[in-house]
């Protein structure tokens, strides 16, 4: 399945999100502002992901504050712009 880019809703529905896991096999374009937000996202985590057509980054986990574990298989070979990626995920200490 392809999807051109994930997003919320509301800003209600970004704080629900605490955790994402396993998001089954799905093709990105874009992750721009993907996770931006979500304040209370605390850990991220998969493996069927394929991120090589992926160009732009920018700000996916931009202000998640509450991020502490990332454990993600990133291919960034078409990606243009990670600018903001993880704007402040201060608490961030495992990738």
């Amino acid at each position: 399945m392809l999807f051109t880019n994930i997003y919320f809703n509301s800003t209600a529905d970004r704080l629900k999100l605490t955790a994402s896991t396993n998001w089954g096999q799905t093709w990105f374009v874009t992750m721009k502002n993907a996770f931006k937000g979500c304040d209370n996202l605390a850990s991220v985590s998969s493996t069927d992901q394929d991120f090589s057509a992926v160009t732009d980054m920018s700000q996916m986990f931009y202000g998640c504050g509450s991020l502490t574990s990332l454990s993600v298989d990133f291919d960034t070979t078409a990606c243009t712009d990670m600018g903001s990626m993880f704007y402040n995920c201060d608490v961030l200490t495992t990738l």
